[in-house]
């Protein structure tokens, strides 16, 4: 909708009564903030986009809907004012192939051909089917369509807008999974304003994922004692509310149990722990260990449950080294204490990277270290003192 009167009108109240072909009615708010396909920001142009297209009454939902736009606000030359028009749009049907009640573009844009899309299937685990979904228009492959924390089938549920980033009830948590022996313990954020947490778990990242356990008393972690050896296990957390409201699962965490389960650590110097060469030829002192410790300096209660027995231990193996920071090209060779290394250049701050690998195959963080290379801050430069003597 475009608001002028020989000139832009901002700041207006524009909302849009739309009447499907069933007869349902709803209202959508447009926008002028550059966010709403309204064009820029403040520009006297209000938009909004209408989701609702899967409640016209049939498979496709083709359809007349019939639109009165209404618009409040003040104008400089008529002062208060409210405007109406009258519009509409017709939608035409674009098929249903396999004749499962979900029309072709649907099924195409969300599922990338006419026939994948399950209608009575939950592939983003948020509560509501992928028919649902259409009729709601929301995204079926995403568990919170609007962002807001919550998942789409709580705020369903409650009466709120799926579709609406503002009415959000809930905040989400993250979920962490540590491998154990023969367990896993999964970690999350237990926010103040969760009644519990429900705990779902799949043996493939991309699902499908199944209810594990409930924390009734939200702690902080959950262990999942029926996770088995050398099988991959993936993980995400939902935080419910006294009244209900459920937040949106996050992106999975996945763990797998083994009899060696925690990483090794190390760490090395560039000669000798020196800040500064000349040469881009360095030498490396490097020390590992793949003793089990508390990964911290200060372990909690949770960080202590979490130590595996001491008899786990394998030991380093394994280390590569890079002067890039993504280790692209660096190969895994024998653990060795000293190693002569090349820097990635021969002036300015220098860094090279290290990751160790133990004998059960867990590897370590990668660890960095500089040093400068060349003249310059904190390097004086090299001078030879000759005497003179002045003859008289």
């Amino acid at each position: 909708a475009s608001l002028t009167d020989g000139g832009r009108i901002t700041g207006a109240s524009v909302w849009a009564t739309v009447v499907t072909p069933l007869g349902s009615t709803y209202y959508v708010q447009l926008f002028d903030d550059g966010l709403h396909g309204d064009g820029a920001a403040n520009d006297g142009l209000y938009a909004n986009t209408f989701y609702k297209t899967g409640v016209a009454g049939s498979s496709s939902g083709a359809g007349s809907y019939n639109v009165t736009v209404t618009a409040t606000g003040y104008s400089g030359i008529a002062g208060s004012f409210t405007r109406q028009k009258i519009l509409g749009f017709f939608i035409y049907s674009s098929g249903d192939d396999d004749g499962d009640g979900l029309p072709n573009e649907y099924e195409q844009r969300h599922g990338g051909d006419r026939t994948t899309l399950d209608p009575y299937g939950d592939p983003d685990g948020d509560g509501r089917t992928t028919y649902d979904e259409w009729q709601d228009g929301t995204d079926p492959l995403d568990p919170d369509s609007d962002d807001d924390g919550e998942s789409d089938g709580s705020e369903v549920n409650r009466g709120a807008d799926p579709l609406d980033p503002s009415s959000g009830g809930v905040e989400p948590t993250w979920a962490v999974a540590y491998p154990g022996i023969n367990k896993v313990f999964v970690r999350y954020a237990p926010r103040a304003e969760y009644g519990l947490v429900q705990i779902y778990r799949s043996e493939s990242f991309n699902g499908p994922y199944s209810f594990l356990a409930e924390d009734l008393a939200p702690s902080g972690m959950v262990t999942d004692t029926t996770a088995l050896n050398g099988r991959e296990y993936c993980y995400y957390a939902i935080g419910i509310t006294p009244v209900g409201a459920q937040s949106a699962p996050l992106t999975p965490s996945c763990a797998t149990p083994k009899e060696d389960p925690w990483p090794p650590e190390g760490g090395f110097l560039i000669n000798g722990g020196a800040t500064r060469t000349l040469s881009p030829n360095v030498q490396l002192t490097i020390f590992a260990s793949d003793a089990v410790s508390p990964h911290t300096d200060e372990p909690g209660p949770l960080d202590n449950i979490m130590l595996p027995p001491s008899s786990s231990a394998t030991q380093v193996t394994e280390m590569r080294i890079s002067n890039r920071g993504d280790m692209q090209g660096a190969q895994f060779i024998p653990f060795a204490t000293s190693k002569p290394w090349k820097l990635g250049q021969s002036s300015g701050l220098a860094t090279v990277y290290m990751q160790f690998r133990d004998a059960a195959g867990n590897v370590s963080a990668i660890v960095p270290n500089s040093i400068f290379v060349g003249q310059g801050p904190g390097l004086p430069e090299t001078a030879i003192h000759i005497p003179f003597l002045a003859k008289p």
